[in-house]
């Protein structure tokens, strides 16, 4: 009898205070620091996104540091998140990081098959036109670990700002 290993699924997701995630296609601040983190995070794994996000952000992250970007979208080879998600199951040593837009994540909650969430909560309340579901106390997880981020300089929508955000880990239980 063939056992199938199901692979790891995570979230991964920069939040402002207010919740925000995007305005008008792109994350509205530039956080250096945050970016290295998710590149840390992510390198080796899958990244499952929406089409905005993989034309805005992850396109040019595709082959990097082994990463395969797969994008979701009607244009697009895997036309759900379920389709995505097996697809990537054919490898299934590679972590898979669920990491955008607003309508994975609001399906990606969902399924009990994500194990992990990796957030970072941006201490801003930028301009947003998109925004990440509400998840104040992520039901049947636990958070796990967090680190704290100082940081001297950012941008958002083109000001110099300063910025600092916590990242926090949390692991169903």
């Amino acid at each position: 009898m063939k056992t199938t290993v199901q692979p790891e699924i995570a979230i991964i997701a920069a939040i402002a205070d207010n919740g925000a995630i995007g305005y008008k296609g792109q994350i509205p601040w530039k956080i250096k620091e945050e970016l290295e983190l998710f590149k840390q995070k992510t390198a080796g794994g899958w990244l499952i996104c929406g089409t905005t996000t993989y034309k805005n952000h992850l396109e040019r992250l595709q082959g990097k540091d082994d990463r395969i970007v797969v994008p979701v979208g009607k244009w697009e080879n895997c036309r759900s998140l379920g389709e995505a998600i097996q697809y990537c199951g054919l490898q299934p040593n590679r972590k898979i990081w669920i990491c955008g837009g607003a309508r994975l994540y609001c399906e990606a909650l969902q399924l009990p098959l994500v194990t992990e969430l990796h957030l970072s909560f941006i201490n801003a309340e930028p301009i947003a036109d998109t925004f990440f579901p509400r998840l104040y106390n992520p039901i049947g997880y636990v958070a796990c670990g967090s680190s704290k981020w100082e940081v001297t300089e950012g941008t958002s929508l083109g000001h110099m700002e300063k910025y600092g955000f916590v990242h926090q880990v949390y692991k169903r239980v």
